[in-house]
């Protein structure tokens, strides 16, 4: 039991972890659902995704108010921005931001978060809401880390097992 508590130390702070790649949409997707928190990298990438599908409503979750005021800011209509400001986890961000896709009639949603946490957030977000479509959209990698990614990082792999153990949600599994 100790070899296998060292191991699983030594992966969360060492220890490699899925480079996504990006996914084309497969679909034009009835909604967009920002996940709050992370770097201002989720905001360019919402912002992105609006220019691109400029009549798709765009959900912010998890935020305290930043995203959502920098993307109208950022001349995002009002009327297409839904902010949940509750959410503190992705389990939360997934949960709550079901009934807010119902009233869009969503099927086919795009998830806007970083790319070491896409993982995870497909997975709870198929586990949450089983009778939609999920594409995970997010910026690359860059090509250095910062300590605070790096900490991000293991904090994401903290997460990944927590979510496991506690949620049945295998962020491990492709």
């Amino acid at each position: 039991m100790c070899l296998v508590a060292l191991a699983t130390a030594a992966w969360v702070l060492w220890g490699n972890w899925p480079i996504p790649l990006a996914e084309p949409l497969p679909w034009r997707p009835d909604a967009i659902v920002v996940l709050g928190g992370g770097e201002d990298t989720r905001w360019t990438e919402a912002l992105r995704l609006h220019y691109e599908f400029p009549d798709i409503p765009i959900v912010v979750t998890g935020d305290n108010h930043v995203i959502f005021d920098w993307l109208l800011q950022m001349q995002v209509p009002p009327a297409l921005l839904v902010h949940e400001p509750l959410a503190t986890s992705t389990i939360e961000n997934a949960s709550r931001t079901a009934p807010i896709l119902d009233r869009f009639r969503a099927k086919n949603v795009v998830l806007v978060t970083e790319w070491f946490h896409v993982p995870r957030a497909r997975a709870v977000f198929a586990k949450i809401q089983p009778t939609r479509q999920f594409v995970v959209s997010f910026q690359p990698r860059p090509a250095t880390s910062s300590p605070h990614a790096i900490f991000t990082q293991r904090r994401e792999r903290t997460a990944a097992l927590i979510y496991l153990i506690l949620h049945q949600v295998n962020a491990f599994a492709k």
